[in-house]
């Protein structure tokens, strides 16, 4: 007895061939031994779980995800899989509720029930139609940098005893982050020796709780030299003591965020005052090289450097004192003075006349 290749996944069947009623038309005692044998059919047809998914979602975008089932189940024949999302750098605030898109992927279909966790597929003798998930990335104003998640399927199966694999069994999304921080700095335009000159670094945005914004922060001398103002280093580091969100070394400020803004950074820098002679000086405090070890996205704000003068404070005094009166024929002496320190490299000049009466 031939069995027929049907092309439909049902598991392995059985049915029985049996004898009954043994008898004779001649009068004969007939009688049966072994009624019956029961066959078992192995079904030679499989069906495969396969899922794929968006690659990448902007913020406020959604994902979609396509689940197959290849094989055409016989009617009242099951399959299952647990389906789920699970977090690579993501948290559940970034992407809607995934039970509830499950949820609604499946209203108003009659094959298939979800209880959180699996997914049960009931056939109809009809191929699988492919379920479609949306799930949308929630559009937040924490700067995170691009972060991932994956929706994947797993432990297939069947409650009538049917061949059920998975193939292709996850989809990884990146969430692409809309949002961005931005460095500024802003300081004293003058500041006269003795004073004290202002700087205060900022950051535009909040960056969510664990992201790392860095900015390098330095002096530059424009005209002036160490010696005209106090350790920027120092006074750095004087400005983030106490802070547990901030650190210095020496040449990068790093930030780590908490989920709220950054409380400006604002750094004191004295102007020296000394007895030197120097005119008014320049030096720049300057931002550059924005960067992050989790992937923010930073910029500065222009400008991105503050240029302060020192008001000079001290000062030169030519005078010249002499005879008043000379004999003819005797000598006149005349004595010019410079009351005052230049500093090195500085020049003071003055004109000398003679002018009859």
């Amino acid at each position: 007895m031939p069995t027929t290749p049907d092309g439909i996944y049902e598991g392995d069947e059985d049915y029985t061939v049996s004898i009954s009623n043994p008898a004779s038309t001649t009068g004969g005692d007939v009688t049966a031994g072994v009624t019956s044998v029961t066959t078992t059919i192995t079904d030679n047809d499989t069906a495969t779980w396969d899922i794929f998914g968006s690659p990448t979602v902007a913020e406020g975008a959604t994902a979609q995800y396509n689940l197959f089932l290849s094989g055409t189940l016989q009617p009242s024949e099951t399959a299952t899989i647990d389906l789920g999302l699970s977090n690579v750098d993501t948290t559940s605030a970034d992407y809607a509720n995934f039970v509830a898109a499950v949820n609604t992927a499946i209203t108003g279909r009659s094959d298939l029930v979800f209880d959180g966790t699996t997914l049960t597929y009931t056939g109809d003798g009809n191929p699988f139609a492919q379920l479609t998930i949306d799930l949308a990335a929630i559009d937040d104003v924490l700067i995170e940098g691009d972060e991932d998640y994956t929706v994947s399927i797993s432990n297939p199966a069947s409650t009538t005893g049917g061949d059920i694999a998975a193939s292709v069994i996850s989809a990884t999304t990146t969430i692409i982050d809309n949002d961005s921080a931005a460095w500024s700095i802003t300081g004293d335009a003058t500041v006269a020796e003795g004073a004290t000159a202002q700087y205060t670094v900022a950051l535009a945005g909040t960056l969510q709780v664990g992201e790392v914004a860095t900015i390098d922060l330095g002096l530059t001398d424009v005209d002036t030299t160490s010696a005209d103002y106090a350790s920027f280093v120092a006074a750095v580091n004087a400005a983030v003591s106490g802070r547990s969100d901030l650190s210095f070394d020496g040449t990068t400020l790093t930030y780590t965020g908490d989920g709220m803004p950054m409380t400006d950074l604002v750094i004191d820098v004295a102007a020296i005052d000394d007895t030197l002679t120097e005119g008014n000086e320049d030096y720049a405090v300057a931002i550059v090289n924005p960067g992050s070890t989790s992937g923010v996205s930073l910029g500065i704000t222009n400008p991105a450097s503050v240029t302060t003068m020192i008001i000079d404070d001290d000062e030169v005094q030519w005078s010249i004192v002499g005879d008043t009166t000379v004999d003819e024929g005797g000598t006149a002496q005349y004595t010019i003075e410079l009351d005052g320190v230049l500093q090195t490299g500085e020049t003071a000049i003055v004109q000398l006349d003679i002018a009859d009466l």
